[in-house]
């Protein structure tokens, strides 16, 4: 989606009192190109389904 509208998107979420985190990656569109950003997005990715599917607790380290 436009940046723009990601912004938008994580606004309203906060203003719901809904957790959110918003992840811009510079230089990239819908899909990745760039190996470190691809990681990134994928070990955001772990720690959302690691919390909120399996229950687990956040990890300071991460």
């Amino acid at each position: 989606m436009p940046t723009t509208q990601g912004y938008e998107l994580y606004r309203a979420l906060v203003r719901l009192g809904v957790p959110a985190e918003l992840l811009i990656f510079p230089g990239e569109d819908h899909g990745f190109v760039q190996p470190a950003h691809k990681l990134t997005k994928v070990r955001a990715e772990i720690r959302w389904l690691d919390h909120y599917v399996l229950g687990k607790e956040p990890n300071a380290n991460e």
